[in-house]
């Protein structure tokens, strides 16, 4: 399963708990240019100039496909360009994100965990505008946390999560006509009403949240 992670979910103290069967796949390495090792000294740790690959996000999300069944959880940034290239190539994708009003929480756990000042206030000042983005992308479920939940507490019971969502679902779908569930002969079979499953494509999309 991949999970898009907003900043500050916590992310790192998820794959913490499921050491064996979760990863969180850094992808500085593949937006940035790295910087000239030539100018520091040698073994120490990459650094990366903000100057963004001109394969980005192609390479990171072929790199996706690539071990997403390696693992039972696959955690990835929130980031657009990324989530809207899993959607056009039919990648399924969870999103894991904050309600909107708790901002003030969130520059908390980041000023805790080192971010910059500059950074902090970059995503507090686009708080909104990063889940409006996230609602645009679509066809992915995205589950919202609240001020005291993490990642962690999704991951802990993600099976509880799947199964109501599954039912939800296949619920709607059913009053939606989506799924129609036929009795014949004595037997229950289920059609699926493929004009009727109410997926938008760009031109169906509301404006707004």
């Amino acid at each position: 399963m991949i999970i898009a992670g907003f900043s500050g979910v916590g992310k790192t103290l998820g794959v913490r708990m499921h050491p064996k069967g979760a990863i969180d796949f850094d992808s500085e390495a593949f937006k940035y240019e790295a910087e000239d090792k030539s100018k520091g000294k040698k073994n120490q740790k990459t650094k990366f100039t903000r100057s963004v690959r001109p394969e980005w996000p192609f390479n990171y999300v072929d790199a996706i496909e690539e071990i997403a069944d390696d693992y039972q959880y696959l955690i990835v940034p929130s980031d657009i360009a990324v989530l809207s290239l899993l959607k056009e190539r039919g990648i399924p994708f969870i999103v894991v994100r904050p309600f909107r009003g708790i901002e003030d929480e969130y520059r908390r756990r980041l000023a805790e965990r080192g971010d910059s000042e500059d950074s902090i206030n970059d995503l507090i000042y686009n708080w909104e505008s990063h889940f409006d983005s996230l609602e645009r992308v679509g066809s992915c479920v995205q589950i919202l946390l609240d001020i005291d939940e993490y990642l962690s507490d999704v991951l802990k019971n993600f099976e509880s999560i799947a199964a109501g969502m599954v039912f939800t679902g296949f619920t709607m779908l059913i009053d939606s006509g989506g799924i129609e569930l036929i009795k014949e002969n004595g037997e229950t079979r289920i059609e699926i009403k493929t004009d009727k499953l109410g997926c938008k494509n760009d031109e169906q999309e509301t404006d707004g949240p």
